[in-house]
């Protein structure tokens, strides 16, 4: 495993963990609704939901690897071209997108609950969000080198995923414990237009690349 795509991995992947979203905004709501010591049951749940994910996307690799060449190079294709994609869609985003994303997670929260109760509900946002699977298996294979192990590599990006996704939703939840109600959603537009550029870079270096 090399350098570069070690770097690249953990770049794109961190660009995708503080990109904020439902997930994202659920945890400032609960942090901000009920305090501090919502966050980490909030955080559990999303890891939890990303690695069966993670795990998902990776058990497919090793058959289309051997099996299935040019659909691995395709689905390379494909998922720089997404990369592509969802940085625009980021950087030209408008202000109530962030406005749409905290509306749904307030209806999410809802009333008071349990850690667990909010862990598990954590968990369900991110599991039923159809860009996460997406998202993984289209990262991946742009990663993975065919000729060293994959359940190697796998451990390796699991871990560099679990790592960035407490570091972000920590993040999140700090913000949502800290800030005002017109502070949030202000710092999520502006980390969403930065995350949009550097996906955009990430997604058109990996299309020449190719």
């Amino acid at each position: 495993m090399d350098a570069s795509s070690l770097a690249a991995f953990s770049i794109t992947t961190a660009v995708s963990c503080f990109t904020p979203g439902p997930a994202a905004v659920f945890v400032m709501s609960n942090a901000a609704s009920y305090g501090r010591t919502y966050i980490f049951p909030c955080v559990a749940g999303i890891i939890v939901a990303n690695l069966v994910y993670f795990l998902l996307a990776a058990a497919g690799l090793a058959n289309l690897i051997t099996h299935y060449p040019g659909v691995y190079q395709g689905i390379r294709i494909a998922g720089a071209a997404y990369l592509v994609y969802l940085g625009g869609r980021l950087f030209l985003a408008s202000g109530g997108a962030g406005e749409g994303a905290n509306a749904l997670a307030m209806k999410l929260v809802g009333p008071r609950a349990s850690r667990f109760q909010s862990s598990l509900k954590s968990f369900a946002i991110e599991i039923s969000n159809p860009k996460a699977i997406l998202y993984f298996g289209a990262l991946l294979p742009q990663f993975m080198q065919p000729g060293e192990s994959l359940y190697h590599q796998i451990l390796v990006f699991a871990a560099i995923t679990v790592m960035l996704d407490i570091m972000a939703y920590t993040f999140y939840g700090g913000v949502g414990y800290a800030s005002s109600r017109m502070a949030g959603p202000r710092l999520m537009r502006g980390i969403t237009r930065l995350a949009g550029l550097v996906l955009l870079a990430v997604g058109l270096k990996l299309l020449f690349k190719l």
